[in-house]
This record gives structure tokens, sequence and C-alpha cells, in this order.
């Protein structure tokens, strides 16, 4: 079982559409995959996969009670879901009183019967990342194709580092490049310089600027259902081959 934490600090990278079509990209290659909902926001996972619909049980009660994991999970097309709801930022706090590190890892001790697990963190690098960076194996980043997102990234990897004290077999494995246009030179100036550093990390296949994958949300599924001809669908399939041949060394 591969866990893998997607996270950006900075926000409007499209981390959480990353994490929903990953997820769905994986499955449809015949995975079993569980996606994890750990951001509060109301542009997250569950509000793209459900909308408005209220969850009883939500993944805040992985950090503050003792309901198990199975008792969790919600099915999307195939795709099982622990869902969030804006309790979880009522959670950070505590954490931090607690210095509460290795919470999920212990709520999720005897996870099982999943190929690939992804969670969608906080766009922040608070105490509930750093919960999900502890309990992951690697780590995703999507970067928007821009100068701004270098800085972020170069953040980032300083938070990966200070959660090996905790985790030391984490690893940044993965850099997904989104709002990708082949007609802007920054677009290609950027994978350029992120190749350079990083030139394992990063993904081949950039995921390309798409009107389909802005009007997903409001359908509530992911791009593979809404718009299955659409190059954001293709372009999230070539990744997530890309995601299963790595994996397999």
């Amino acid at each position: 079982m591969k866990v893998i934490a997607l996270t950006n600090r900075k926000g409007g990278v499209a981390k959480t559409t990353c994490a929903i079509n990953i997820a769905a990209g994986v499955k449809e290659l015949g995975y079993k995959v569980l996606l994890i909902d750990l951001d509060p926001q109301k542009a997250n996972a569950s509000f793209f996969l459900f909308g408005d619909q209220e969850f009883s049980k939500t993944s805040g009660d992985l950090f503050n009670s003792k309901i198990k994991w199975k008792d969790l999970l919600v099915d999307k097309d195939g795709l099982k879901v622990i869902p969030a709801n804006d309790e979880l930022t009522g959670i950070e706090p505590e954490l931090n009183k607690l210095g509460g590190h290795f919470v999920l890892k212990k709520a999720l001790k005897d996870l099982v019967g999943f190929d690939y697990v992804f969670i969608d963190c906080p766009p922040h690098l608070g105490m509930i990342t750093y919960n999900a960076l502890i309990f992951a194996d690697e780590v995703f980043v999507p970067v928007k194709a821009d100068v701004t997102s270098l800085k972020a990234l170069e953040e980032l990897i300083e938070t990966v580092d200070a959660a090996k004290e905790y985790n030391p077999d984490l690893k940044i494995s993965g850099i997904v490049l989104t709002f990708y246009s082949e007609r802007k030179r920054i677009c290609q100036a950027i994978e350029e310089e992120i190749q350079k550093t990083f030139p394992k990390e990063l993904f081949k296949t950039p995921i390309r600027q798409n009107v389909s994958l802005e009007e997903m949300p409001a359908h509530q599924t992911d791009i593979f259902n809404y718009a299955p001809s659409s190059h954001g669908a293709s372009d999230y399939m070539k990744l997530c081959k890309e995601i299963v041949k790595r994996s397999k060394g």
C-alpha cells in the first residue's frame, strides 16, 4: 500500500483537483484506492465530490474520537473517500496543544485493503499537514506554472525535511505541473527550472489548462465521469499511468 500526501502551502495550484483526479484515475486503472480529505476549506475534495451533503462522521473523527476508519468510508463511483467538513479547523489548535504529531498514524495503524491512499492536505503547513506527512510514504506537490510557485516549493521542501524527524523515510516523489500552456514561455521556463533541480521527481505529464477541469466541481464528480474526452481527462490518465509505473519501479 502506497500512502501519498498531496500538499502545497500555496493556494490556487489545483491541489484538490489533482487529489480527486489522481485518485479516480488510479482507480480507473483497476487499483483499490482511498482518498482522505484533510482540507477543511470550502473548496475541498468533499465539496467537489459531494456538494453540500452533510456527513455525521468525517476525517475529523480520526483525530478526536475512537471511531474506526472503516466507519468513515463513503463510496463515490467506486472510489472510497473519507470526507471532511469545517470541523477540522477547530482540531488544529488542539493538536498544537497536545503536540499531536502521531494522532493520524495511530488512528490508521490498521488501515488495509487498498493499493493506494491519497491524502488531500490543507493549503498550509500546520499540525494536520504534519500528521499527514508523518503517516505518508511519499509526497506529491502540485505546482502551478508560475514564478511564485517555485518559492512555495522551496518552503515545502523545508517542511518535509522537518517531518523526517518523525518519518525518516518520507520523500517528495512527484511534482505535478498544473495550469500548463505550451504557448506560454513562462510555463516552459518553470518546467525547465524544476527539471534542473528535480529531474526524477517532476512528472513528464503536465496538466494543461482546460475548461472542463474548471467546470468539473459543479457536477460533483471527477474529470473521467464529467468529460472523458477532454484534454483534462487525457492528461490525468497519462499522469496516473506514469504514477503507477513509477511505483512499480
